[in-house]
């Protein structure tokens, strides 16, 4: 797997969190989105939240991979800037139940 973590935000409460992810990938973006969106990429964010401390920990929402530019800043205009790679956020929560 060629992703690498980027930031784990676990709250402190245990309650929830966002993993933050970057794929190394940069000849083929197409395969840098597959592998962001893929399930791997969702248990390892279980594993680095679970090992912040968020007990029995879900990834909470659908993740979507999003570009970022040489400075690791999103891409908002893709004509104006270049896309260096690709990131995702995981948000990840504690089982309620």
């Amino acid at each position: 797997m060629a992703i690498h973590l980027v930031e784990d935000n676990t709250s402190h409460d245990g309650t929830k969190g966002q993993v933050c992810f970057e794929s190394d990938i940069v000849n083929n973006f197409s395969n840098a989105i597959t592998e962001l969106s893929s399930g791997a990429t969702r248990n390892e964010a279980i594993k680095v939240a679970a090992a912040k401390g968020l007990p029995d920990p879900r990834v909470e929402l659908s993740i979507s991979p999003y570009p970022i530019d040489v400075h690791g800043e999103p891409v908002v205009r893709p004509t104006e800037q270049q896309i260096h790679r690709y990131r995702v956020d995981v948000a990840v929560t504690r089982r309620l139940v």
